[in-house]
């Protein structure tokens, strides 16, 4: 058990099972944006979550696990793309970076707007 505890596996799995359940439709519809195929999109994520669960000890607490799950997501993508290489892609490698890089941008902006809006709210029902 290299020196953890029946609990702290408990924990562990506990923190995984509820960040990735808060960001699983976020990672499945990130992925989409970037796989024309709805049922390879639930194939990367499947693939993803398993290689999230294998990484979970890599993850650094109180950091962004939506961008860190993308992040590995958009690997998960390219590698479904290298294993299908004998059909030729509808996209080239450029084009699904570009898409990827966009929509890590609005993401992060979608982020940002979001907490603005969560503290202005608060700011409402305190007056």
């Amino acid at each position: 058990m290299n020196g953890k505890t029946a609990s702290s596996d408990s924990l562990l799995t506990e923190t995984f099972m509820r960040l990735f359940t808060r960001d699983q439709r976020h990672v499945y519809y990130y992925i989409r944006s970037l796989v024309p195929n709805p049922a390879d999109a639930e194939e990367i994520l499947q693939q993803t979550s398993l290689v999230l669960w294998e990484k979970f000890g890599q993850f650094e607490p109180g950091t962004n696990f939506r961008a860190w799950a993308c992040k590995i997501a958009r690997f998960e993508v390219f590698n479904h793309r290298a294993r299908q290489n004998r059909v030729k892609p509808l996209f080239g490698e450029a084009f699904v970076c570009e898409i990827a890089d966009q929509s890590d941008r609005s993401a992060n902006y979608l982020e940002a707007q979001t907490r603005a809006l969560r503290h202005c709210l608060e700011n409402l029902t305190a007056t």
